[in-house]
């Protein structure tokens, strides 16, 4: 597969974070606040909302499940994730790990906090630098 990350894909007015909130979610800006650079003079570099297009393996996915008509909770539960993941993580890092210790989060946020609960005590503090999610 060959993709064009050249191809910028404007995102202001989607209500994209990476334009159109970051001010007010980095800095707690108010509409009044003026900033010494203008919006298109900062270049950001969020993981998640970037400004390629998305692949069209994954834009066929999204559509495949669009047309099943139902959007209820989802995890996966085929056997062939645990392949999938322990097959890259051996190949890449020569690590393997029982299908057991697989664990599914809905998102970054949601495990770091139970990272936390889980290696923290309930007296124990953690620090978080930045850069880094709000």
């Amino acid at each position: 597969m060959k993709y064009n990350f050249d191809e910028i894909i404007d995102r202001t007015g989607t209500n994209a974070m990476n334009t159109d909130g970051f001010r007010q979610y980095i800095f707690n800006a108010t509409e009044d606040m003026t900033f010494p650079f203008k919006d298109e003079e900062f270049i950001r570099m969020w993981i998640a909302d970037m400004e390629f297009a998305t692949p069209p393996e994954i834009l066929d996915a999204v559509k495949e499940r669009l047309d099943r008509r139902i959007m209820g909770y989802s995890q996966v539960f085929d056997p062939a994730y645990y392949e999938a993941v322990s097959n890259w993580m051996k190949r890449y890092y020569d690590w393997s790990f029982p299908k057991e210790y697989l664990e599914t989060s809905n998102g970054i946020i949601p495990a770091l906090y139970e990272l936390v609960e889980y290696i923290c005590q309930s007296d124990e503090k953690v620090l978080i630098v930045t850069p880094s999610y709000g």
